[in-house]
């Protein structure tokens, strides 16, 4: 249980979310959202993930 964060990022990485966990595995998880305040800083240069 350890290194169980790490591992994570290794399915993610690897692109074995949908062998792992089969049809629960959901592809928004492959990416994390962008918090507004940085959007709102970058003046329309940077633009929210698809699905946040």
């Amino acid at each position: 249980m350890a290194f169980e964060p790490h591992r994570w990022f290794d399915i993610v990485r690897w692109d074995l979310g949908p062998t792992i966990f089969g049809s629960s595995w959901n592809p928004k998880l492959e990416v994390f959202p962008f918090p507004l305040s940085e959007i709102d800083r970058s003046g329309g240069l940077m633009t929210q993930n698809a699905g946040y």
